[in-house]
């Protein structure tokens, strides 16, 4: 039985008038987080599509992961959409597919992968086949506003902070959750949660999960990017579209 939570939200920018009402600047940062260093965390993006902005993850030369609910175009409800960003002065632009179950209408299986129209230069993350357990601790991250309850920031800055895992995905249920001080704001929508390493020192950030919901307070919930349904994703995609996804068919 999935957790259940008081105002939970999706957790994208819209910056028209669109069916949620909660249209917060996308420049603020994670809830309880601290600015990341410049090039600490070269995989993570900031993301357009349509009229919603969201975080996301560059996982290959050519592939981004986002959540599915930010490549729609408000209440558009097709299963592919065309995604942009800016990375290295130059604009990119990527075709996008919902992941099956969330186009069947199992929200909680909240995840898209979009496959750019070139190259990327950058550090890739891995996706992890290892998910943690619970009271393990998840590396937070985004471009969401920073007070509870939304806004605040302003500051275009990236910002990360440590959530201890409360509960794991189980049966129908494709989230995780995590509830700290350190929580998912409004525009930190389809950004990455890491398995936080022993060693910090490491330079690979292995991606565990996909920012979805909250309560826009202390607690979140990411689509499980480690279990079977999440990875046969990845596997499709990474054929249908002849891409590398790091983790998944090449070592990065």
């Amino acid at each position: 039985m999935k957790q259940v939570l008081p105002a939970i939200l999706c957790l994208a920018i819209f910056v028209s008038a669109c069916s949620c009402a909660y249209a917060f600047d996308f420049r603020s940062e994670l809830i309880g987080g601290q600015p990341a260093l410049k090039g600490e965390f070269p995989e993570i993006i900031y993301i357009s599509s349509g009229n919603a902005r969201c975080s996301a993850t560059v996982i290959g030369p050519r592939v981004i992961m986002t959540a599915a609910h930010c490549v729609r175009d408000g209440a558009d409800i097709s299963p592919v959409g065309v995604a942009s960003f800016v990375f290295d002065q130059r604009v990119y632009k990527a075709t996008c597919l919902q992941a099956p179950l969330y186009r069947d209408g199992i929200e909680d299986h909240d995840m898209a992968l979009c496959k750019t129209d070139k190259e990327i230069a950058v550090r890739f993350a891995s996706i992890s086949k290892r998910g943690p357990k619970v009271s393990d601790e998840a590396l937070l991250s985004g471009f969401g506003c920073i007070n509870p309850g939304g806004g605040g920031g302003n500051d275009g800055i990236l910002r990360y902070g440590v959530a201890k895992v409360t509960q794991l995905p189980a049966g129908t249920n494709n989230w995780f959750y995590t509830k700290a001080s350190a929580a998912l704001c409004f525009g930190d929508s389809g950004g990455p949660s890491f398995l936080k390493l022993s060693d910090p020192a490491r330079e690979k950030h292995f991606v565990i999960g996909v920012n979805s919901r909250g309560n826009i307070r202390d607690v979140s919930m990411m689509t499980a990017l480690f279990i079977e349904k999440s990875q046969d994703f990845f596997k499709r995609f990474a054929d249908d579209e002849g891409v590398e996804i790091c983790g998944i068919n090449q070592n990065c």
